[in-house]
């Protein structure tokens, strides 16, 4: 067997095998501090435009969680040309907008009913549905003075040859502003942190490890404390009936809109389906957050009194 090498620093000798799922085997490099799943593979963007079927009903989509509101808090620059690389539904650069930043915003997502949702329902015009090869092949290398990208590195089956693509479109002394899942959490919220979804696991170490060796100061890091919609996000996850609740309004929700497609063969929805899933699913999130309002507030608590860490790493890093 071939010794297996870590995809950060390109370690041989240091890594040891930590968990087991399906046919991918979860290794840890004890020198930079990675975790990653082996065999890294690309899941193409048709994966995400089905697993992410959901959020293109604006009232079904969260709302910006807690790594993009410390960009609020934290703002490493207050106007600039802005790209969001994995910006789904639009609703970080939303946010930009209702601040009033000065800030010229762009958007990337490999899902394309989600830029359509962007545009839609936030009047978003640069967004596109491409990868940062073809945005590079448009000529905007170089040009943006903040770069965020948010709950995507863990994503990347290359996370380094990511980075060096992010880089080549910041202006020199420009920053990123990432968010990823924190592995050093309560374990229980890394139940579903499985590939193809997901093929990295993070730790503060490891982060610093990544941008230092690779063209960046980092400015900050910080681990989110527990919060109460990670609590609630959790219970359904946890209990069965929510769990096949939301897995058949899932699969539901395709049978009735996915069966409608473009020529180019993706995934679409007429405006009067739409609009009637729209109130549907507002009615359904209201009451689902109705029930699971108590043993979220119990576990949030009990989640505080043990000082586990949340499950948000938020990093800012500048370009050196």
């Amino acid at each position: 067997m071939q010794p297996i090498c870590c995809p950060v620093c390109k370690s041989e000798s240091d890594n040891k095998e930590v968990e087991r799922y399906q046919r991918y085997t979860l290794y840890w490099c004890s020198s930079c501090d990675l975790q990653w799943w082996h065999p890294l593979e690309n899941p193409g963007a048709s994966f995400y435009e089905e697993t992410y079927v959901l959020r293109s009903i604006p009232s079904f989509a969260d709302g910006p969680g807690w790594d993009q509101q410390q960009f609020f808090r934290y703002l490493p620059k207050k106007s600039g040309k802005l790209l969001d690389i994995g910006c789904g539904t639009g609703n970080f650069l939303g946010e930009v907008k209702r601040h009033g930043l000065a800030f010229q915003v762009s958007g990337l997502d490999f899902d394309r009913n989600a830029v359509e949702t962007a545009k839609r329902s936030f009047g978003l015009e640069n967004v596109y549905a491409m990868s940062l090869e073809e945005f590079c092949a448009k000529g905007s290398k170089g040009g943006f003075d903040v770069v965020t990208f948010f709950q995507v590195l863990e994503h990347q089956w290359d996370p380094v040859g990511f980075l060096e693509r992010v880089k080549e479109f910041l202006v020199p002394g420009g920053y990123i502003v990432l968010g990823i899942p924190n592995r050093n959490t309560w374990k229980a919220l890394l139940s579903w942190d499985h590939p193809p979804m997901h093929f990295t696991r993070w730790s503060p170490r490891a982060l610093r490890s990544l941008l230092e060796e690779h063209g960046f100061s980092v400015v900050s890091i910080l681990e989110s404390p527990p919060t109460f919609p990670e609590a609630r996000a959790l219970i359904p996850d946890k209990i069965k009936f929510f769990r096949r609740l939301e897995d058949a309004t899932a699969i539901g929700f395709k049978k009735m809109v996915v069966e409608t497609k473009h020529l180019d063969g993706h995934l679409t929805l007429s405006e009067s389906i739409r609009t009637v899933l729209g109130i549907l699913f507002s009615v359904l999130r209201l009451l689902r957050k109705g029930i699971l309002f108590v043993p979220a507030l119990f576990l949030c608590t009990m989640w505080r009194l043990s000082s586990k860490r949340g499950y948000y790493l938020f990093c800012i890093a500048k370009k050196r």
